[in-house]
């Protein structure tokens, strides 16, 4: 895996995290379920 490709998931990953946030879940397992 390419740093940038590490990168790209990063970000999608912290996109991820504040739309969770905005919703107000705070549970991981939720997290991983959405995929």
């Amino acid at each position: 895996m390419k740093m940038v490709d590490f990168r790209r998931m990063a970000a999608k990953m912290d996109q991820h995290m504040q739309q969770l946030d905005v919703r107000g879940i705070k549970e991981p397992h939720q997290i991983i379920n959405l995929k």
